[in-house]
């Protein structure tokens, strides 16, 4: 038998510990050492796990807990273990555990460039998982909780992903910056490593003065600002210049991300409800392409006759990272339900209209119409005191290819 004192004894097998790792043999056998002092970065807990699966082949560990059992068994040269530990995990991953893989990962590559058997299936599993769990970045998903509390490790998949759903790298942008924003000063030591992971040049420029350029004013650290002044600069170049003059010239250019075009456009319904005593009523927000948007229905010219109309507007969320002085250029079309028919209409149909500082919100003072009172006295629009709206969005350029076909 040998004695293996892990700040406590425990007794094993000699030749079932050589059986089983390069390591133990080496120096149970041929240095014939009967003493391991376990590092103090792991439990006494998850050494005999790793010890008693060298007897049954089965571990008690779960989690982060059998992730650090793992690392034992590949600093051991247990390389079995290690395989075993590796298909364990994968089978039970959460965003969570995936993300606490990665940080493992990144820990690990800092440290020893070696090869990692059994390890490197595990953080691709790892990154899978999260790109599967964020398939798009639409609202929901850069709203969500899950997403928000990402580690540092969990948001660099989403960033460098080729795989993840986005009509254009503003998407990618509102990503960073929405989970930067979420805990900015503690987050903010991030950035230098984060922000190589987005494609500059693949921004729109409308966005990147609006909004990328506001940003990179923000309090970050000195090489971070560095980073966001050198790649704003790359990414003026690359829109200021034509493709002939970029290749000559060999300037900086990113493989563009595989963008669904179809995410240029976003399609909102809202149900506005009990507005009746109100004078205006706001939806909550949605996304198009790194911009929040709002729906407003509003009570205009309530002292005339019939008590007013029903004004509905789009309105652009100044606040959500734009600068004092912006343009966007969308097109939209407002669309109120027919409960009689059961389908959406546009009284008035799609335009577009460039968005500023000064210009936030465009639609129509009388959306149907009709008097205020004739909309609650009458069924044709309304539901129960309700009006049911739709919302079609497009990028102002995208909108114009689209009429063209």
């Amino acid at each position: 038998m040998c004695v293996l004192i892990i700040k406590e004894s425990v007794h094993v097998a000699k030749l079932m510990c050589s059986a089983c790792s390069p390591f133990f043999k080496k120096r149970m056998l041929e240095e014939n050492e009967t003493t391991l002092e376990l590092d103090a970065q792991y439990t006494v807990a998850q050494m005999k796990d790793l010890l008693r699966w060298m007897y049954v082949h089965e571990f008690q560990s779960k989690g982060p807990d059998l992730c650090s059992v793992m690392s034992l068994a590949h600093q051991y040269q247990v390389d079995r273990a290690v395989r075993q530990c590796a298909a364990e995990l994968s089978e039970d991953m959460t965003i969570e555990h995936a993300a606490a893989y990665l940080a493992q990962e990144a820990a690990m590559r800092e440290k020893d460039q070696a090869v990692f058997s059994g390890f490197e299936k595990l953080w691709k599993d790892a990154s899978e998982f999260i790109q599967k769990e964020f398939q798009e970045l639409n609202m929901a998903t850069l709203t969500s909780e899950k997403f928000l509390q990402l580690t540092v490790e969990g948001i660099k998949v989403i960033l460098r992903s080729e795989t993840i759903r986005i009509g254009t790298e503003n998407s990618v942008f509102s990503a960073f910056r929405l989970w930067m924003h979420r805990d900015f000063e503690n987050r903010k030591q991030h950035a230098v490593a984060l922000l190589p992971l987005i494609r500059f040049t693949q921004i729109k420029p409308d966005f990147l003065l609006d909004v990328v350029k506001k940003e990179g004013e923000m309090h970050y650290p000195e090489e971070a600002k560095k980073i966001f002044a050198r790649k704003i600069i790359e990414a003026y170049v690359y829109h200021s210049t034509s493709q002939e003059r970029r290749e000559a010239l060999r300037l900086v250019t990113e493989v563009p991300r595989p963008y669904d075009e179809r995410l240029l456009k976003e399609t909102f319904y809202w149900k506005a409800e009990n507005f009746s005593e109100l004078k205006e009523l706001w939806s909550q927000p949605f996304f198009l392409g790194g911009y929040f948007l709002h729906l407003l229905l509003q009570r205009k010219n309530i002292s005339g006759p019939g008590g007013g109309t029903l004004g509905l507007y789009l309105h652009i969320k100044q606040n959500a990272g734009l600068s004092t002085e912006f343009y966007v250029p969308l097109a939209f079309e407002l669309l109120v339900k027919n409960q009689l028919t059961g389908k959406f209409i546009s009284p008035k149909g799609a335009y577009a209209s460039p968005f500023t500082a000064t210009n936030k919100a465009w639609g129509y003072v009388d959306i149907l119409n009709t008097t205020w009172d004739d909309f609650f006295k009458e069924n044709t629009f309304n539901a129960n005191g309700c009006l049911e709206v739709k919302a079609n969005v497009w990028f102002k350029d995208y909108w114009e290819q689209l009429k063209r076909k």
